[in-house]
């Protein structure tokens, strides 16, 4: 149990453990259910791998006997997932604490393995364990060489792939193999041909070869070898393909992933000696703002500053970052709007003799951000020139904050939309406002073929597929509906689907819709679509059924680490905020229940939410107007506890301030 009324169990796939446990019950069973028995069995009574390796190579030589050797059969089931990946576990455990003169010898688990590809047993999830392996062990050589094995057995069983992301971490411990196991100078054009990528179509994952290395049990030297490899790999693919690095900023959805990244890219290019990339810091900062996280890219701004690295496009991505950052009041608005002026005026205005368009454009988009309305149409009347209207990047991005306007009407600027549209952002306000104004499916899909499907410029993003997901959800009269078949999607591809998902929730306002979908995409079970769910509910006002699907990630998902951040935060912080509107500690019992349940599985809290739980806090101790209950202060302490114990984090100095002010709660220590 991680906490009083919260039950978390690891998943387990179904052992056949009929609920008589009859000679007759397993005699009944399907051969490969038998053998899972038998497995399942000898696991469980701790039995040694040498010996349940013998059963498994027993089992399998009675199937052919019996049934006659059927690869394709074999490829297509499943049955014995788990218990050979436990096999493959106890291999590696009993190698480790067996001593040479014991008998029998463990298994090695790439013995194992190859005699489950013999009979297309093996998967994904199977080549990671021992894949793992081979790294800890010290033998790169091994590993590449066990890359080439297991791209051979997805070439002749596709089924080899699974849900999840087996074969993501696949590719990242391949990559490590090579780092090691190169010299002095390591290739990332050989890397790519190592992994067998369309240097196109693929990029090598970074940051998640980077992160792996610092898990791995690797000794200090191994790991310098590996990282320093992986630098000069990473410089080079920078060097070589800076359009790459810029989609895969574009592509990241999380703040803290991207800051991951772009820290990266500061080191080495620090290393390198060489200076920061304007155009790719200003990506940076606009990556930031887009995803909610305004002070980041200003943090990008100053270390482009200290560099010595300004442009005109980085200054023009600052105007974005002030616009987007949070102000409080009566007067917010007014606030948000000096700072845009005070950064025009004293960074873009006077430092060109004829302002240029693309300062424009982020004028716009600034003031569009903090609904300046008034202020946009009176630079497009009055400061910019006549000659700079018609271009179509300026054009279409003042076209767009017509969309926001009260009361406004898609014929209303109909007339004034280019032939050929070459803002995707454009694109999907005009089809998100064809489906709510009811246009013809015609018109519609006549739309959508000419400026998203057939154009040369424009490429639908997760927001189009979104909008069109819906318009077809509103157009069926099939019962059995299909979201993502519908757009040509799969669900196996489960970072595209939960990028859909985040923007069906932001499209589509109905809740209905929103249920359907999730329910199509529940499995295979992933954190993020689970916590875009969570948030969508309490969005909707329904924390109770927002705890249920919490409670069946936690209850379904394969291990208690999976708990992780994209799901807890979502919880965490929306009882949180609750507490807030509310301005009462009635859900403080449930912000602790889950902050507890992060702890257990994760260690602490993530910054944000340990955030929203001290600003929450300073909230309730400040309210004159509500008296906390002895349980509401101890749930707060305790809370804040949790909060103090995360290294390094800091506390907003206002918050503290007022936690400090008063006499109701007790701070932890480290707070006072």
């Amino acid at each position: 149990m991680l906490s009083k009324g919260l039950k978390i169990y690891p998943n387990r796939v179904a052992l056949l453990r009929l609920q008589s446990t009859s000679v007759t019950g397993v005699k009944n069973a399907s051969p490969i259910a038998q053998l899972n028995y038998v497995l399942s069995e000898e696991l469980s009574d701790q039995v040694g791998s040498r010996k349940i390796f013998d059963s498994f190579k027993a089992g399998m030589f009675d199937f052919d006997k019996n049934n006659g050797k059927s690869g394709f059969t074999l490829q297509r089931s499943f049955g014995l997932n788990t218990v050979l990946g436990q096999l493959l576990e106890r291999s590696k455990a009993d190698l480790k604490t067996n001593i040479s003169t014991s008998v029998p010898t463990p298994p090695e688990p790439y013995e194992i393995l190859i005699f489950m590809c013999d009979y297309g047993l093996a998967r994904d999830s199977h080549f990671r364990i021992v894949f793992e392996h081979l790294v800890a062990t010290k033998s790169p050589e091994d590993v590449l060489g066990f890359w080439v094995k297991y791209l051979e057995t997805i070439a002749e069983n596709p089924r080899t792939i699974t849900y999840g992301s087996y074969h993501s971490k696949n590719i990242v411990l391949a990559s490590i193999g090579y780092l090691l196991l190169a010299g002095d100078e390591p290739s990332c054009s050989v890397l790519t041909q190592v992994l067998r990528f369309d240097a196109e179509k693929e990029q090598i994952p970074f940051t998640k070869i980077r992160s792996k290395i610092t898990r791995l049990p690797l000794s200090a030297s191994a790991k310098k070898k590996a990282l320093k490899n992986l630098d000069v790999c990473w410089f080079q693919f920078l060097q070589s393909d800076k359009s790459a690095f810029i989609r895969t900023i574009d592509e990241l959805t999380h703040a803290r992933d991207l800051n991951e990244l772009f820290e990266l890219y500061s080191s080495i290019t620090g290393q390198q000696k060489q200076s920061l990339d304007c155009s790719i810091v200003a990506k940076f900062m606009d990556r930031f703002v887009s995803l909610g996280k305004p002070q980041q890219a200003i943090n990008c701004y100053n270390k482009a500053k200290a560099d010595d690295s300004l442009d005109l496009s980085i200054k023009n991505s600052l105007l974005l970052a002030v616009s987007a950052m949070p102000a409080f009041g009566r007067q917010a608005r007014e606030e948000k709007l000096k700072r845009v002026e005070a950064v025009w005026n004293s960074l873009i205005k006077t430092h060109q003799e004829t302002t240029d368009l693309t300062s424009y454009v982020a004028l716009i988009k600034a003031l569009h951000r903090i609904n300046g309305f008034d202020e946009i149409k009176h630079f497009w009347n009055r400061e910019i020139p006549n000659s700079l209207k018609k271009e179509p990047e300026l054009l279409q991005e003042y076209l767009l904050t017509q969309f926001r306007r009260q009361n406004f009407k898609l014929s209303e600027v109909e007339g004034f939309l280019p032939e050929i549209i070459t803002s995707l952002d454009l694109a999907n306000a005009v089809l998100s406002k064809m489906i709510e104004e009811r246009y013809g499916d015609s018109a519609i899909s006549s739309f959508y073929k000419k400026q998203l499907t057939d154009s040369k410029f424009l490429k639908p993003n997760a927001t189009t597929f979104a909008i069109k997901m819906f318009q077809n959800y509103l157009n069926s009269q099939n019962p059995d509906f299909s979201f993502l078949k519908s757009i040509s999607k799969s669900k196996k591809d489960v970072a595209s689907t939960n990028a859909i998902f985040q923007e069906f929730v932001n499209v589509c306002p109905d809740m209905k819709a929103i249920n359907k979908l999730f329910d199509e995409i529940r499995e295979p079970f992933d954190s993020r679509n689970y916590g875009i769910m969570i948030k969508a509910l309490f969005a909707e006002g329904n924390a109770t059924e927002a705890e249920k699907i919490f409670k069946d990630f936690a209850t379904g998902t394969p291990s208690l680490n999976a708990i992780n951040r994209f799901v807890l935060d979502p919880i965490v912080i929306s009882f949180c905020e609750l507490c807030i509107k509310e301005g009462t500690a009635g859900y403080l019992s449930k912000v602790l229940l889950y902050a507890d349940v992060a702890k257990r599985a994760q260690r602490q809290l993530t910054f944000s939410a340990a955030s929203k739980i001290t600003h929450m806090a300073a909230l309730l101790a400040k309210s004159k107007d509500k008296v906390m209950s002895q349980s509401d202060k101890d749930n707060l302490h305790d809370l804040l506890r949790i909060v103090s114990e995360i290294p390094d984090y800091t506390p907003s100095p206002r918050d503290m301030k007022v936690l400090k002010s008063q006499k109701e709660i007790t701070l932890p220590a480290s707070f006072q």
